[in-house]
């Protein structure tokens, strides 16, 4: 059963890097769309383990693994979404293919403890893993912006940025000649400026 969310997260990673490589709008909705359907597929694998076993599968390794990424492709799902971003795809595709080929390849069993009985277990569980997920897409992403902002002057309305780029430190006018969106100025309260 996990061999069909696998193929739909391959076929979804192919188009990520597509899109990462050739911008083409057509072929980034593409690559989201699969990861959609992904995303259902994986749902709906995991909803029927759920409903057979009678809680959420995560007792042994291959189940815990498959609810790992599921969490980890929503997560990353809702961050693309808001920041209409597709190419930290081609950063996320990888470890999820990676991850879901090993409860694709190897099946397990899943067995029913005594422990699992309590009715907030599988509450519990999931909210782990899903701060698992979450913390390891923010691992990608901030390896994948690797700018860092530092104070360079200040007034008392105003606190003036610079980025460090690709070609070092630059400053608000540097990175408005490079198109670069002006994040630059920022006004703060008057209190924040004197912190600084």
């Amino acid at each position: 059963m996990n061999s069909i969310p696998l193929a739909l997260y391959l076929a979804a990673l192919v188009a990520y890097m597509l899109h990462f490589a050739r911008r083409q709008p057509d072929v980034g909705r593409a690559a989201t769309t699969l990861l959609v359907a992904g995303a259902l597929a994986h749902t709906f694998v995991v909803g029927m383990q759920t409903m057979d076993v009678g809680h959420v599968p995560v007792t042994n390794a291959s189940s815990a693994i498959s609810t790992f990424v599921l969490l980890l492709v929503l997560a990353y799902l809702y961050t693309e979404m808001t920041t209409e971003e597709r190419a930290m795809g081609a950063f996320i595709l990888p470890l999820v293919v990676a991850l879901q080929t090993i409860p694709a390849l190897h099946p397990m069993a899943e067995e029913k403890a005594d422990v699992l009985h309590g009715p907030l277990f599988g509450i519990h569980v999931s909210s782990l893993l899903f701060a698992y997920a979450s913390f390891a897409l923010a691992c990608v992403i901030g390896r994948r912006r690797r700018g860092v902002v530092a104070v360079i002057g200040r007034d008392e309305k105003q606190i003036v940025l610079a980025q460090r780029g690709e070609h070092g430190w630059q400053s608000p006018v540097e990175l408005a000649q490079c198109s670069i969106e002006p994040r630059s100025v920022v006004s703060v309260p008057k209190k924040l400026v004197e912190i600084y």
